[in-house]
């Protein structure tokens, strides 16, 4: 797998990273609460589309 998450890689760092290219973010994780977590560190929209057992 070469997902960040795979590598380690928490979720604030890679919405940071994220947010420097996109203008939006539809976020879609298996870890519950993980778009919330990118919304509090991200500077562009995070939208949820799917976490934990919200899908």
């Amino acid at each position: 797998d070469s997902s960040s998450a795979s590598k380690g890689e928490s979720v604030a760092d890679t919405i940071r990273v994220i947010s420097s290219y996109a203008d939006i973010c539809a976020m879609r994780h298996p870890k519950e609460g993980a778009p919330t977590v990118a919304a509090m560190h991200s500077r562009i929209p995070v939208i949820n589309a799917g976490d934990g057992g919200h899908n």
